[in-house]
């Protein structure tokens, strides 16, 4: 399933982005499709209530590279303290009323399926 978007990523690579540099890693990039892709999914019913196509256009680049600064400064805040600045002051923006987060249903279940051995191959 990864292999078109893994050409992709390694396609526009900048030299796989180095640990001592502001750039995303080969992985990096990866994870923050993943999960851009997970986001994008989960908002698919707000998405269609609330924005059309051409607003999710624009805003599904904001949240890819917003996961990918994330995991860039994650991965860095022990050697950089321009990171380690980066992940306080975004933690100082979590609102008191945010709740833990969950797992989604879809996968819950997914999990329970493959656990009760009732997986058939999907996805």
């Amino acid at each position: 399933y990864l292999t078109p978007i893994l050409s992709l990523v390694l396609d526009q690579s900048l030299g796989g982005g180095h640990d001592d540099t502001a750039q995303l890693s080969d992985e990096m990039k990866l994870s923050s499709i993943l999960i851009a892709m997970v986001v994008r999914n989960a908002m698919e019913e707000f998405h269609c209530e609330h924005l059309s196509d051409v607003q999710m256009k624009k805003l599904n680049p904001v949240i890819r590279n917003a996961i990918g600064t994330a995991l860039h400064a994650l991965q860095h805040q022990g050697r950089s303290d321009a990171a380690k600045r980066y992940i306080n002051y975004q933690f100082s923006m979590v609102p008191s009323y945010w709740e833990p987060p969950q797992l989604l249903d879809g996968y819950v279940k997914m999990w329970e399926r493959d656990a009760r051995g009732e997986n058939f191959g999907e996805g």
